[in-house]
């Protein structure tokens, strides 16, 4: 900011009347670290309950999850006495909060190496017939299979393993043939 007002006062004479611009930057920096995070998240919170769970990056969400949990943190300490923002940090925190209840089962059901024989499976346990390519996040916080959860990890565990041991037998099979 300092060479801006340099630079004005070289051209033009005299110093910009920008002097308090930094302070107005600070104290505006934390309600446009909310404005962002709030967008963040409500624009990934629909993308992922609407779009399939085979389309889900788990690492991903809980990538963003450790993020905005950070960031609503420093806007807790940053932004205490803002009565509106402070509403609205509150709203943003119980979404954090939803999504971060909702991970264990994002990383158990959007398991790539789920195939439709495990999917199968999974469908008798929430009692469900969406076929794995329609099956929304949406769809399973309504259907509450939260408590199904051990259940469906045992199934995406078993996933993975067969998962290796197929890719093993491919590589073998490769050294063989050459």
């Amino acid at each position: 900011m300092a060479s801006i007002l340099a630079e004005e006062k070289m051209v033009f004479g005299v110093a910009g009347r920008l002097v308090g611009f930094s302070e107005l930057r600070s104290w505006f920096a934390p309600y446009h670290g909310l404005w962002t995070a709030v967008h963040e998240v409500m624009t990934k919170k629909r993308a992922w309950a609407d779009c399939p769970l085979s389309s889900i990056d788990a690492g991903e969400v809980a990538e963003l999850l450790r993020g905005w949990s950070g960031t609503t943190k420093r806007l807790q300490r940053e932004l205490a006495d803002s009565g509106p923002a402070a509403r609205v940090l509150h709203v943003l925190n119980q979404d954090v909060a939803d999504l971060t209840v909702q991970l264990p089962l994002i990383e158990v059901l959007c398991n790539p190496a789920l195939r439709p024989r495990h999917w199968k499976e999974v469908q008798e346990i929430i009692n469900s017939v969406t076929a794995q390519e329609e099956m929304t996040l949406g769809q399973l916080k309504r259907l509450e299979v939260h408590h199904c959860l051990e259940q469906l990890a045992e199934v995406s565990e078993g996933a993975k393993r067969e998962s290796r041991l197929e890719k093993m037998l491919t590589k073998m099979q490769q050294e063989w043939d050459s």
